[in-house]
């Protein structure tokens, strides 16, 4: 009978992960949204390519000092830009081609999953992890984004999992010191995951055995690829760090705490009401009990995720729940071991699985819905889209129609570099573009320049789309 119910419940874990990848799949659309993120992060798989990282950085810097806002690093660490330039040398600037990459990271997360919590003592908790995750449509309409967040998470995760193996095999510890730097070379958050491995064997008292020489392997591993990494890249994010002393507040600390308490209580439950707060503050409740009641057994998890989290609450701007991606599953798996031993307290254990059944089958009928919703074909020229027909031509017309020296005006200066080869900055007032050397302005007409008076005859209408105005800057 143990046997049969093992059997069964691969055959739910496989039909669950097949399902989520293809509503992840059926979620991907052509070309991209705004975010200018992802930009960057092509522009600097295609650097790799044509070994112009340098020259990049540069262009790249000159752009973000001289904008009036941080809008992102000077360059990405270069893991993830090293996953897309493979795909960049086979299929092109095919964004459908880079975002199956990343979702196929995601069904790959999954399946880590079902291997991290599966040897938990609560036989139906991997699967409620693993419908709760792979039904949620925030993670499956996320495919439809090129971001290194799928990528980052398969590999924390897999680094957490293998330091749960604690095998003291020298290839082992290699594996694991390899995945623990290449988590890092995708975000810098990842060194979190050295921490983890750190608290875990000192937990375990690891440090303490014969064999513990080995267990040093993935520190000079890391060490290694970390000091190699320094001596052959620029300094890459360090407007980032001015940016967080000067933006961290008592006040943001507090706003932030609110803001990510409230995130958690829309991914409880999703659904429309006004009291997302309170949901996600009974979220953490639960779960600060569930990390306190297995604090010994499970360092790991609870190191991982509240350092990650006292991160984002940290950064003075709020990152989205996609930045929770690769904590939530743990964070999950404490609110129901919490759960569990209220029932066991309460002698009610028996109405637990019943009850988390239900909840799991309305909560996938309303993110299954949601994702479908989401998944319909966009127009031909949808306005959020990057790189509709329209706007491509419009990124024809401006390397056919300005130099390569000419520097824009445009509110996703990377977004520009990626589609013109122009640089770009960013500034959204009319006395912000005749102080910068732009030689041309592009306007959205939803979100027009401000202080611009309505007859100038500093910026001459060049041509425009159904969006966007294209001005020359007068210099006389």
């Amino acid at each position: 009978m143990k046997a049969y119910n093992f059997k069964q419940k691969k055959i739910i874990s496989a039909l669950i992960i097949c399902f989520a990848a293809f509503l992840s799949l059926i979620s991907i659309h052509k070309g991209h949204n705004w975010g200018g993120d992802f930009s960057l992060y092509i522009s600097q798989a295609i650097s790799l390519t044509n070994g112009e990282t340098t020259s990049l950085y540069f262009e790249n810097k000159a752009s973000m000092d001289a904008s009036e806002a941080i809008l992102g690093p000077y360059l990405y660490p270069q893991g993830f830009p090293i996953l897309l330039s493979f795909v960049y040398l086979i299929f092109g600037l095919n964004f459908v081609a880079f975002k199956l990459l990343c979702a196929s990271f995601f069904i790959a997360s999954l399946i880590i999953i079902i291997k991290i919590f599966k040897a938990s003592k609560t036989p139906f908790i991997y699967l409620f992890i693993l419908i709760a995750i792979g039904f949620n449509y925030k993670y499956l309409t996320f495919s439809d984004n090129v971001l290194s967040d799928f990528p980052f998470m398969f590999f924390s995760l897999l680094s957490i999992y293998l330091i749960d193996k604690k095998s003291t095999s020298i290839r082992y510890q290699l594996i694991l010191g390899s995945t623990i730097l290449f988590a890092y070379m995708i975000r810098d958050i990842g060194i979190l995951l050295l921490f983890t491995l750190f608290f875990h064997q000192l937990s375990k008292g690891i440090f303490n055995k014969r064999t513990k020489w080995i267990t040093l392997f993935p520190y000079f591993i890391f060490i290694t690829g970390f000091v190699l990494l320094k001596l052959n890249s620029p300094n890459i994010s360090d407007n980032l760090l001015s940016y967080l002393i000067e933006g961290m507040s008592l006040k943001s600390l507090q706003i932030n705490s609110i803001y990510y308490a409230e995130l958690l209580g829309h991914f409880i439950f999703p659904l429309k009401i006004s009291f997302h707060l309170y949901i996600g503050m009974v979220f953490i409740i639960l779960t600060a009990i569930g990390m306190y009641i297995y604090r010994k057994k499970y360092v790991h998890f609870i190191v991982y995720s509240l350092i990650t989290i006292g991160i984002y609450i940290i950064w003075p701007s709020q990152q989205g729940l996609r930045f929770l991606f690769p904590v939530l599953p743990f964070l999950l798996f404490f609110f129901f071991e919490c759960l569990v031993e209220i029932f066991k307290k309460l002698r009610l254990l028996k109405y637990l699985t019943p009850i988390c059944l239900i909840y799991l089958v309305i909560l996938s009928i309303g993110n299954i819905n949601k994702t479908l919703e989401l998944s319909k074909p966009h127009p031909k020229n949808y306005a959020l889209n990057a790189a509709s027909s329209e706007m491509m031509d419009f990124y024809n017309y401006i390397k056919q129609n300005t130099d390569k020296q000419d520097l824009i005006v445009f509110f996703r200066p990377r977004v520009l570099r990626l589609f013109t080869g122009r640089n770009a900055i960013f500034t959204t007032s009319y006395h912000g573009v005749l102080a910068s050397n732009a030689n041309y302005v592009i306007e959205n007409k939803n979100d027009p320049i401000s202080n611009k008076p309505k007859n100038n005859n500093k910026l001459e209408l060049v041509c425009d789309t159904q969006f966007l105005n294209f001005y020359l800057v007068n210099k006389n």
